[in-house]
């Protein structure tokens, strides 16, 4: 029984106090990442002076758009990865329904580009706030999904700000409207990790432009959210140079004393202790790269004229005019023609919007007579546009006083075994004491190719000292030349190329790997140096990119001519001009003898043409060529039919292979016919009888071969026949040699199987080829004949069906195996309740096919057939029709309905819960005000006691039959099925097509006839009431095990080897012969029948004490929830002479309580301590609830827990 706690005076607002508490309980403290700043028309110096080969690079596109003064760019959310096939994994991490605005671009490498120095994402929006950064900030606060899908793989990382900025517009008309905001995070990890490739941007917060909304940000004129990938890369190709990029939201214009002003983006550039060229004539430049990102709201197509506004002023801050002024070394007023981002003239985005942008090369060479930018190393650039616009993005690379390096290298194959590579490299600068220092310079070499000692120099000519001279390093004698066998270098290092005109050249003589296989030798150089400029060693270390050169190798072609057939061979090679010359003739020169053949060889290059003509002396002719490829020394035979031979003049004509080759021709002398003639068996001739009766001519053929040579031709194979042994005989001159061949006809076995349903198969055995063959077969009861199949017709055709069961065929050229096949006849099992209710679908099986019983039980749970009695009686229908109530059936109990308030201590709250329960079989008693002392209360908790003993008047229940099993038609009112639930049948039905129907069998429950019983206290007391005494009173029947089944626990009649019994389970003596006042229980009489169904009938016992007692007034404390507080007493509800019910302060206030709940309006909220909870705890147990047990205590409970606690 679950405890039910007490209200007395003050419950109600106790209950109030109860309905609050659950509000409290609510949060627990958490940790989240710091907001940045929004920065104010200001901007970060991100790359600071970057010194050394370097470029900049970006990509980068547009995530929205609108401008509500144009209807054509209406609002518009770009969601390209959604589309793109490459970001599938990118849209399944982040879910679909999530991305709610994406771009795509592709960042391509620059060309010399060797590393990712530095990568930074940056993206802007306009959501505006007008007078105060709350908006915007918040938006600068939310992170965005950075994702790529390169060679190297897909990621996506949410990345959040690390900087961000925001413009301010019209502060003269009194209002600062902030629009366009700025933000950048360092992404170098991630892009150096995934290189170049694809890369995408989603969920930039974005604002429509519409009316201004202060809530969401919208407001007039343009609106976009875009993004940038910025990257600096290391390159063997750049110039020395100095790297510095700003990033921020910088508004262009602002109103002075009624007049717009522009406001530029400034920004510094140092190169150090370098500087740019010196000016040598008017050809001289200082070059560098220009980045600019920023929003315009003039949208202009690439398709329109360019609108160019935006404009870059470039100082020199070491060159100065006379009043002090910094004097312009570089000035371009018309960048970023159009809506897009570009790198030079080629568009990067696809998406129009007004923020754009432009990577470009520049070079400064002013008319000043100063000449301001040469010869510095200090620089200001001033970004800015002639419209209402904001900068966002200033990058600026200058290019430092430097050298070009000329250079070239040559590889030269000069035979099989030798080959010569030589190169050179050459400063060219027209800055004086300009070039490298601590140079090195490594050629790698082909693996197949390897230097020669003494003969292998390197020269260096240093012009940047006083007398230059050349040096010479030699392999094998100076040590700072050396080679590296394993990765094939050879690495001159320390010397000095300092000025204009220096060089290092050198020449490799290398020998040959011999036959090496390759197809080409590729060799390369590079140059590793420390810059010097104008006469400064910056330390900074140039790497020229890898060059390469190479060459065709080589490989040996010998000919080997049979000194007896061969008179020469002319070897002949394919000039450029497009004809063969003769390189090489083998002929009968005692010189070139070895043994039976004359030997020659030349050297060709690979994939060179080549063809080798014979001629051959009187009485030969032509037989074969022989190659042998003498680096896997496998020979092939090249007959005249061969590709490689030519069928008029026998020339062997190929490209060169790579590897060396060794051709042998062999000649033979000339020819003379014979003739072969192959006879077959006619079907009645005897095969021991070679002769045009037995046989009959199948073929003939003609052949030629050396006359007096031994031939041995080749038997024929027919279907159906037997070859015979070879013949061998020698050609004779007058052409008159006949072989002949003689073919029997072959044996072969037809087997015949017997299938499903076949009893006996007829006409198996041998036969000989073309034979006829006649097949049967006897079909068993229970079957129908189906067909014949096997392959009667021979061959590879697959098997053939034949639905004739006496069958007529020709025997083949091959064995046969046929099959004979009958089909089971089908039947149908249906299914009958018997006496129950419900369905199961109709079994079709076939003859001879096992079938397992179905139960009544499905898979989930649910029955398929039911049945019910009441008290022995079928109700099944009464059940199903719904006549019989739930609550009548056994074990069915209703859910209960609770109000509960979650526990959630555990979960680190500092507060206690307070849990309502209501159960729908509950008792009615009514919550009652009352004034009794504590004496009172404790009196009231015996009665509470007592009337817990009490049983709810008892019902008739309706009980579920139990399921046996299976029984046919004469069988189905036993109570022993025939078939069990899973059991296998088969062939219950012999005739295709019959039906047969099952019948359920059931164990219906057992069930007792019995009243309520009536004893005196003075007879519980004695020991009267024993179960015995109960059961007497009752009688217990059963369908199977007969009525009425004995008291106690005995063997049933119906199978005396299991047990019924008839008891009463929970049954307690003391609990009668303790009573000491009237008293009621309930006693579940209990019967069990032999298969386990059990019945119980509960009585109500009641014992009355005759001596007079005096009743005091009963009240009870209980919880209601608002469900049971609207329902009727017999439902549940109050009574209607309740005071709850009928004084109408007490009905509203409990009514607003249930409303304060549900709508979570609650009067008052508290926050109180776990340490005060259990003081509040111990408080009640020593005051009771509310005024129970003292008339001020829960005034006092407020004053000292609630109050000092109140938070609302």
């Amino acid at each position: 029984m679950k405890e039910q706690r007490k209200l007395n005076k003050g419950g109600k607002m106790l209950l109030l106090f109860t309905l609050v508490i659950s509000s409290i309980f609510l949060f627990r403290p958490s940790t989240v990442k710091a907001d940045i700043n929004v920065n104010i028309n200001k901007e970060k110096q991100v790359v600071t002076d970057m010194i050394g080969q370097y470029t900049m690079n970006y990509t980068g596109d547009v995530n929205f758009f609108g401008f509500d003064q144009y209807p054509q760019y209406s609002n518009k959310n770009y969601n390209e990865m959604i589309t793109d096939d490459d970001f599938k994994t990118v849209v399944n991490t982040i879910g679909k329904k999530n991305i709610k605005n994406s771009s795509v671009a592709s960042l391509k490498k620059t060309a010399g580009a060797t590393k990712i120095e530095a990568a930074y994402l940056v993206w802007e929006t306009s959501v505006q706030g007008k007078n105060n950064t709350d908006l915007v900030k918040k938006t600068a606060n939310k992170a965005v999904y950075f994702a790529g899908a390169t060679k190297e793989g897909t990621f996506t990382k949410k990345v959040n700000a690390t900087y961000a900025a925001v413009d301010m517009r019209e502060p003269h008309q009194g209002s600062k409207d902030y629009t366009f905001s700025c933000m950048y995070a360092d992404v170098t990890a991630t892009v150096q990790k995934y290189g170049y490739g694809k890369y995408g941007v989603a969920n930039i917060s974005y604002a429509n432009s519409a009316v201004y909304n202060a809530a969401t940000g919208t407001h007039l004129g343009e609106s976009s959210a875009a993004w940038q990938l910025i990257v600096i890369e290391q390159n063997g190709k750049a110039k020395v140079r100095a790297i510095s990029l700003k990033v921020g939201s910088h508004f262009n214009y602002q109103q002075e004393n009624g007049k717009w002003t522009g406001s530029p983006v400034d920004m510094n550039l140092n190169l150090g202790d370098c500087k740019t060229n010196q000016y040598i004539d008017k050809k001289s430049k200082v070059e560098g790269e220009l980045l600019l990102l920023g929003t315009n709201a003039a949208i202009v197509k690439s398709s329109d004229a360019a609108n160019y506004s935006f404009k870059l002023k470039l100082y020199d801050r070491e060159n100065k005019d006379k009043s002090g002024n910094e004097k312009l070394a570089y000035l371009n007023d018309g960048l970023i023609g159009h809506s897009y981002f570009y790198n030079d003239s080629t568009k990067l985005s696809s998406n129009i919007s007004s923020i754009r942008g432009m990577l470009t090369d520049f070079s400064m060479n002013q008319k000043d007579s100063a000449h301001p930018g040469f010869g510095t190393n200090k620089f200001r650039a001033e970004a800015s546009d002639s419209s209402w616009s904001t900068l966002f993005v200033v990058g600026l690379a200058v290019d430092v006083a430097d050298y070009d390096l000329i250079s070239n290298q040559d590889t030269t194959v000069n035979s099989a075994a030798s080959a010569t590579v030589t190169g050179g490299i050459q400063v060219k600068t027209d800055q004086p004491d300009t070039g490298y220092y601590d140079g090195k310079l490594v050629v790698t070499l082909d693996d197949a190719l390897t230097p020669i000692k003494g003969e292998t120099i390197f020269t260096v000519l240093d012009k940047g000292v006083t007398k230059p001279t050349k040096v010479k390093y030699i392999y094998g004698t100076d040590k700072e030349l050396k080679y590296d066998a394993a990765k094939h270098t050879l690495t001159l290092s320390g010397y000095d190329n300092k000025a204009d005109g220096s060089y290092v050249g050198y020449t490799i003589s290398c020998s040959v790997k011999e036959n090496s296989g390759k197809k080409v030798f590729k060799n390369q150089y590079e140059v590793v140096g420390k810059l010097r400029s104008q006469s400064f060693s910056t330390g900074i270390e140039k790497k020229t990119e890898p060059l390469s050169s190479q060459a065709v190798p080589m490989y040996r072609f010998t000919v080997k001519m049979d000194k007896t057939a061969g008179k020469n061979i002319d070897i002949q090679r394919f000039n450029p001009s497009g004809r063969y010359y003769t390189s090489l003739t083998v002929l009968a020169d005692q010189k070139l003898l070895a043994g039976d053949y004359y030997v020659g060889s030349v050297e060709i290059p690979y994939n060179g043409i080549i063809s080798a003509v014979p001629t051959f002396n009187t009485g030969y002719v032509f037989s074969k060529w022989t190659d042998l490829n003498e680096k896997t020394n496998v020979s092939t035979d090249r007959k005249a039919t061969s590709d490689l031979v030519n069928d008029k003049t026998y020339a062997y004509e190929r490209q060169m292979p790579a590897y060396n080759v060794t051709l042998t021709l062999t000649g033979v002398l000339d020819e003379a016919v014979y003739t072969v003639c192959h006879w077959k068996q006619k079907t009645t001739g005897v095969a021991s009888d070679h002769d045009d009766k037995n046989y009959e001519l199948a073929e003939t053929e003609t052949k030629k071969a050396q006359i007096g040579s031994k031939v041995t031709p080749a038997v024929k194979t027919y279907t159906g026949f037997d070859s015979p042994k070879t013949q061998t005989k020698a050609v004779t001159a007058d052409g008159k040699m006949v072989i002949d061949y003689y073919y029997e006809r072959h044996l072969y076995n037809v087997t015949l199987n017997a299938g499903t349903g076949i009893e006996k198969t007829i006409g198996a055995g041998p036969y000989r080829y073309g034979q006829s063959v006649t097949i049967d077969a006897n079909v068993k009861e229970g079957y129908h004949w189906l067909n014949w199949t096997g392959n009667y017709t021979g061959g590879s055709g697959g098997d053939q069906t034949v639905d004739t069961k006496k069958f007529t065929f020709t025997m083949p050229a091959g064995n046969v195996t046929m099959t004979a096949s009958a089909e089971a006849n089908r039947y149908t099992i249906h299914f009958d309740p018997n006496g129950g209710a419900g369905h199961i679908d109709d079994i079709e099986t076939t003859y001879d096919t096992d079938v397992t019983l179905p139960d009544v039980w499905n898979e989930d749970g649910t029955a398929a057939y039911v049945k019910y009695t009441l008290d022995g009686q079928n109700v099944t229908d009464g059940v199903i029709s719904g006549a019989i109530p739930k609550a009548m059936m056994a074990g069915y109990e209703e859910e209960e309905e609770e109000t509960e308030i979650e526990d959630t201590e555990n979960a680190g709250n500092d507060a206690d819960i307070v849990e309502t329960d209501t159960p729908d079989d509950m008792d009615e008693t009514e919550a009652t005000e009352t004034e009794e002392d504590s004496d009172d209360a404790n009196d009231a908790e015996l009665d509470e006691i007592e009337e817990d003993k009490k049983a709810e008047a008892p019902k008739k229940k309706v009980y579920a039959s139990v399921f046996m099993g299976w029984a046919l038609e004469d069988g189905k009112d036993t109570f022993i099925p025939k078939w069990k639930a899973g059991d296998i049948v088969q062939n219950l039905v012999a005739e295709d097509g019959g039906e047969i129907t099952l019948y359920a069998v059931w164990d219906d429950c057992p069930w007792i006839q019995a009243q309520d019983l009536y004893y005196t206290l003075e007879q519980a007391q004695s020991g009267f009431i024993t179960e015995e005494e109960i059961l007497s009173h009752a009688t217990a029947t059963d369908r199977e095990d007969g009525s009425p089944i004995l008291l106690g626990i005995n063997p049933a009649p119906s199978d005396p080897e299991v047990f019924t019994s008839f008891t009463i389970p929970d049954y307690q003596a003391g609990e009668f012969t303790n009573l000491q006042h009237d008293f009621a229980t309930s006693e579940n009489l209990t019967v069990v029948d032999h298969t386990g169904n059990t019945y119980v009938k509960q009585i109500m016992v009641y014992v009355v004490d005759t001596t007079p007692v005096v009743e005091k007034p009963e009240g009870k404390t209980r919880f209601i929830s608002e469900k049971y507080f609207q329902l009727d007493h017999e439902h549940g509800g109050l009574e209607k002479n309740s005071i709850w019910m009928t004084n109408p302060e007490y009905h509203a206030a409990l009514q607003k309580a249930f409303d304060n709940l549900k709508n979570d309006t609650p009067e008052d909220e508290f926050l109180i301590p776990h340490e005060t909870i259990l003081e509040m705890k111990q408080y009640i147990q020593d005051h009771g609830i509310g005024n129970s047990k003292e008339p001020d205590a829960l005034t006092e409970f407020y004053n000292r827990f609630m109050a000092p606690n109140k938070v609302r």
